[in-house]
């Protein structure tokens, strides 16, 4: 529900942006267009993670403040 709420409108449906949909785990699990986004046990080493919570660039969603944390504890 984080992911849908946070980063569906953009990384989902037909044409997902950086080639990332996050509307399943398995399309999570796929990646994106520069490769893995997800670590399991390892959020450090997850994109996913690491750029929702503002620590890597670009951060997510871009232009908006970080999420928080309780959502990114989910992530």
């Amino acid at each position: 529900p984080v992911l849908k709420k946070r980063c569906g409108s953009c990384h989902g449906g037909s044409r997902p942006r950086g080639d990332l949909d996050v509307s399943g785990m398995d399309r999570i699990r796929a990646g994106s267009a520069s490769g893995p986004v997800a670590v399991a046990g390892k959020p450090e080493e997850s994109l996913l993670y690491t750029l929702a919570a503002h620590r890597e660039d670009p951060k997510m969603p871009p232009g908006a403040p970080k999420i928080p944390q309780r959502e990114l504890d989910l992530i």
